[in-house]
């Protein structure tokens, strides 16, 4: 129990995809207007479920199909098949109202999202249990929904010093990342 605690945890804070992987920056390198902490927050969820969706789907695949068959080669393909599945299946999602508005915007942000499909190669051959691999996902979309909440409030913060126009954006981003990573850095081997 202690262990998927731990999973849990590192995939939120030491072993973050977006700090120590460099995986799903995607969201943080397009210039657009500031998002709500709420849309930023509910797109990191969406990622969340996403993920713990397909590595579910993934570690089935993989145990199940491909390892007693002998076809480990083709786990790009089914990932890659698994999560797009999974992204028209989210599509079928319709909520009245702007909360569903902002959730068909928020959707090819997340399909194209790095850090999914990086975590799910990286890990969909290491996770011994079905419960580690949802554990895992969990931590890991968790730890990016995390990111992007803290990314966006320091960058509303940094709006209000008067820098000069060449630091504000992706760059103010970029080195609020950089010092993120450096300050999880500390937790690592916990």
């Amino acid at each position: 129990m202690l262990d998927l605690f731990y999973l849990l945890l590192g995939g939120v804070l030491w072993n973050n995809v977006i700090l120590t992987q460099l995986l799903g920056l995607s969201p943080f390198l397009v210039e657009r207007e500031r998002a709500s902490v709420e849309d930023l927050w509910g797109m990191g969820m969406m990622t969340t479920a996403l993920l713990v969706a397909s590595a579910f789907l993934a570690f089935l695949a993989y145990d199940v199909v491909l390892l007693p068959l002998g076809l480990e080669f083709l786990d790009n393909l089914i990932l890659i098949i698994i999560v797009f599945l999974l992204v028209l299946l989210f599509q079928q999602y319709k909520d009245e109202g702007e909360r569903g508005k902002r959730w068909h915007l928020y959707l090819p942000d997340v399909f194209m999202n790095t850090a999914i499909f990086g975590v799910l190669l990286l890990n969909v051959a290491e996770w011994e249990t079905l419960i580690e691999a949802l554990v895992g996902a969990a931590g890991f979309g968790l730890g990016f929904a995390f990111m992007l909440v803290i990314v966006e409030s320091f960058n509303k913060r940094l709006e209000k010093l008067p820098l000069p126009n060449w630091i504000t954006g992706v760059p103010a981003q970029l080195i609020t990342l950089g010092i993120l990573a450096l300050a999880v850095s500390g937790f690592n081997g916990l």
